[in-house]
């Protein structure tokens, strides 16, 4: 039998297109660091950790100049780990790439995830991140090839030691303002898209340009109706207490509103509401989340949650609550308000994240697509790869036919009841209901 090729030959040979083979992985050592020989495109040199603390400080010096989203930021993922990923057996696989003269140039924040017939190589923060990606230097990007960035991925797989397949979702086409180099990589796409605008340099003249007059005559006037009912407020939530508060609120909502319409809530999970009521205690400056609402004579009738790094405005929850005013879209004049603020704040972009509602495509200029990198690494990959692809088909059918999802959501909370994993959200009556859909207004 012939003799398997190095691990150097196999790695020069690689192309995004391939399937990595088993004989690729490396046998490294699992210590806390680990610092690699071998070299990829851009002659990096590659340092593993799997503890955050022992990342911390090179990758918060990083991450304020690096091309990356406020999903990678340290402070985020480690949180995320300590809350969720520890639970679920996730050990971290934290691979920073330094060029020859010791600049970091690349952090991939990645992770082991054992299951009970497979481990796989996942993003940190898999359900919660809205976009999985490295942060990247902006020029080193721009000088990789898809080579070169097939490469890195590989150094990245034979660090995965035994993982049996690469699952690594959401990855976006940009990171910022650059090319996602890695996005290359990717031999699926998300079914759903993400949007964007380009603010401008105050909130009238952007207003304008995005709206029509009779449109902002609307508005307009659903605004003045809301004032005749009672006292409007935009308030931003500033201390923990408050924003702890309003947190616990906008998750409260949330859950009802999917409740109501039919859908799966993925904001069931303990460790998800644990995760973000952490979150939204820490300050501003360190989490970049930021939590907004309008309020009625005090109560609150629409919110959102947001994260905010240098340049843009991530708008990733918002919620509002039906009644009386629901007829003023109280979701539309919060929209309006945290737009105005981010132009205020300096912001250049406002990101609606995933998700192809109607409002997001009228306010957007920028769409774009969401891919996945499905790789199998062994042959128990091989078969969770064909069954993973199976049932991402399956759930898109499902989702394309929406009496189809209803009942298959409804068959699911009714397992979960009759089995005590679940119960119904503690909605606050009919008032609970929401929509992350605010009109075009």
């Amino acid at each position: 039998m012939a003799q398997p090729a190095s691990f150097s030959s196999r790695l020069e040979a690689a192309r995004p297109d391939n399937i990595l083979p088993e004989t690729m992985r490396s046998h490294r050592s699992h210590a806390t660091a680990n610092r690699t020989e071998a070299r990829a495109g851009g002659a990096l040199d590659f340092t593993v950790y799997s503890s955050f603390d022992d990342a911390a400080a090179e990758w918060r010096l990083f991450q304020d100049s690096a091309a990356a989203t406020p999903f990678q930021r340290h402070e985020w993922l480690a949180l995320w780990h300590d809350m969720i990923g520890k639970a679920r057996g996730v050990v971290p696989l934290l691979i920073f790439g330094h060029d020859a003269d010791g600049m970091l140039r690349l952090i991939l924040p990645l992770g082991i995830q054992p299951g009970r017939f497979v481990k796989r190589l996942i993003w940190l923060g898999e359900g919660i991140n809205d976009y999985n990606a490295p942060l990247v230097d902006a020029a080193f990007a721009a000088s990789l090839t898809a080579r070169d960035a097939a490469r890195l991925w590989w150094h990245a797989i034979a660090a995965a030691g035994d993982a049996d397949l690469v699952d690594l979702g959401r990855q976006p086409e940009k990171i910022g303002d650059i090319a996602n180099p890695f996005a290359t990589l990717s031999n699926g796409r998300e079914r759903y898209s993400a949007h964007a605008v380009t603010l401008g340099k105050d909130w009238d003249t952007f207003y304008q340009a995005r709206r029509s007059s009779k449109t902002r005559q609307r508005a307009r006037a659903k605004q003045r109706k809301l004032e005749a009912m009672g006292a409007v407020e935009f308030v931003w939530a500033e201390s923990a207490v408050e924003r702890s508060n309003l947190m616990r609120e906008i998750l409260a909502l949330k859950r009802a509103q999917l409740h109501d319409a039919g859908e799966r809530d993925p904001f069931r999970s303990p460790e998800i509401q644990v995760f973000l009521d952490h979150a939204a205690r820490l300050a501003p400056r360190q989490s970049a989340l930021r939590l907004a609402a309008l309020r009625l004579d005090g109560d609150v009738i629409a919110a959102a949650l947001g994260l905010v790094d240098a340049h843009t405005f991530h708008y990733v929850i918002p919620v509002f609550r039906t009644g009386a005013f629901s007829r003023c879209s109280p979701g539309s004049i919060l929209l309006h308000n945290m737009m105005a603020w981010s132009i205020e704040q300096g912001l250049t972009s406002f990101d609606f994240t995933i998700g192809d509602e109607q409002y997001k495509t009228e306010w957007a200029e920028h769409t774009q697509k969401l891919g996945y990198a499905l790789y199998p690494l062994s042959a128990r990959g091989k078969v969770a790869v064909a069954l993973t692809r199976l049932a991402r088909a399956v759930k898109a059918a499902i989702k394309a036919r929406p009496a189809l999802a209803r009942r298959a959501v409804a068959c699911e909370r009714l397992l979960r009841r009759l089995t005590g994993a679940d119960a119904a959200p503690g909605a606050t009556g009919s008032d609970s209901r929401t929509s992350t859909a605010p009109s075009a207004g």
